[in-house]
């Protein structure tokens, strides 16, 4: 059986089974992190960077970062949605 670990994301306590990922953990919670390259049944490669989040004040995407007890999430931040935008614009440009 799988440990459950605590954590929050924008605030909001959480609790997911230890290892999976941060996308998926934060789904289970219900609260929506955007993805563009993670498919389901595809190992994760983090390769489109909007998923990107700040873990403990240090940015990550959450597509292949595991989820670990007492992680501090920030997703709905200006921060973060500015360097979404960011992202999105350069694969335009491309």
């Amino acid at each position: 059986m799988s440990k459950l670990v605590n954590f929050t994301i924008d605030g909001k306590d959480c609790m997911a089974e230890e290892g999976i990922y941060i996308v998926e953990a934060a789904k289970k919670n219900g609260i929506f992190i955007p993805t563009l390259c993670n498919v389901q049944g595809i190992p994760p490669k983090g390769s489109c960077r909007i998923c990107t989040i700040k873990v403990n004040g240090k940015l990550m995407t959450s597509c292949t970062t595991p989820i670990a007890n007492n992680m501090e999430i920030e997703n709905d931040t200006e921060e973060i949605h500015e360097l979404r935008k960011s992202i999105i614009e350069l694969l335009f440009v491309e």
